[in-house]
């Protein structure tokens, strides 16, 4: 009689485990086929990651191309205000007596929600009309700036008659290099070669 019972009993154990450990092995296996969906949901993201890295790298690459075709039309502009003008003077018989000459009558800088406003005052005190093709920050053009010089306003090329003045203002990134404190030597650049420098100091 106890031989049976002990070996109903063990019956009886061995079919817990076995069940046991089939039950355990479902709940198992139903977590790591959930797992097997969750990775190739991550290796779906990470492809249109990988996708979007490289539409925002050739994005970036068109930026720049385009900036580099509107320095080029800047420079257009620039060459065919001073040939109209030269034509201008040549038509006039006084091409050869006169002479541009550009005054920064004042210059500061402000500072406006995470950047500077750098404002030019500017007089052409010459006898010849004068076109500003170009602005200089610390000797480099805006171009070498990329991300942050965010504006120059109105933009380049700008013609200055004789006797008349006018402002330009700069826009910049309130980050290095462009910090408070900071000396900035801004020049004006003609289209007929002479430069005129300012230093402003960032608030």
């Amino acid at each position: 009689m106890g031989v049976k019972w002990f070996a109903l009993v063990l019956l009886a154990l061995l079919a817990g485990f076995g069940g046991g450990f089939v039950f355990n092995y479902l709940v198992f296996q139903q977590q790591i086929d959930n797992f097997r969906v969750e990775i190739s949901k991550l290796k779906e993201q990470v492809a249109d990651l990988s996708s979007q890295v490289s539409t925002l790298k050739s994005i970036y690459s068109s930026i720049n191309t385009l900036l580099g075709m509107q320095n080029e039309l800047n420079e257009l502009k620039s060459t065919l205000l001073a040939i109209t003008l030269l034509l201008q003077q040549l038509l006039s018989g006084e091409g050869y007596a006169r002479f541009e000459r550009l005054e920064i009558t004042s210059a500061y800088a402000e500072y406006n929600d995470g950047k500077y406003d750098i404002t030019l005052n500017i007089k052409n005190s010459g006898s010849a009309d004068a076109i500003i093709d170009n602005i200089l920050l610390n000797g480099k053009p805006p171009s070498e700036y990329l991300g942050k010089i965010i504006n120059i306003s109105p933009s380049l090329p700008l013609l200055v008659r004789v006797g008349n003045s006018t402002s330009i203002t700069i826009e910049v990134e309130a980050n290095a290099p462009f910090t408070a404190g900071t000396s900035i030597e801004v020049r004006i650049h003609t289209a007929a070669g002479q430069e005129y420098p300012k230093t402003i100091t960032l608030p």
